[in-house]
């Protein structure tokens, strides 16, 4: 198997009450089974004190931006790209995702 047909790509839309808990499996599963992939987090929202009881973080700010950070500094064979805002979303997210070949 080439390593094209190996590298995975994903896209989550949403690193709130569902995506901060799926996120960091997802990870660990690109990481260990196919290290190189890539995953784009899309989430134009902030982690905020008042959604801590069903959401998964320890930090505030953008979502996406934290999601990205914490995980990259654990997981260092899977590219984390995030996408905080929405009009980065409509404007950037085409680029970002051509090359990923999805």
């Amino acid at each position: 198997m080439s390593e094209t047909e190996r590298t995975h790509r994903f896209i989550v839309i949403g690193a709130g009450g569902v995506g901060s808990w799926l996120i960091p499996g997802l990870v660990r599963i690109l990481e260990w089974k196919f290290p190189g992939s890539a995953l784009v987090i899309v989430d134009g929202d902030s982690y905020e004190p008042k959604n801590k009881e069903r959401q998964d973080f320890k930090e505030i700010g953008p979502k996406a931006s934290i999601q990205a950070m914490k995980l990259t500094e654990e997981f260092t064979n899977t590219v984390i790209i995030p996408v905080t805002s929405m009009k980065e979303t409509q404007v950037k997210i085409l680029p970002k995702l051509k090359h990923l070949n999805l």
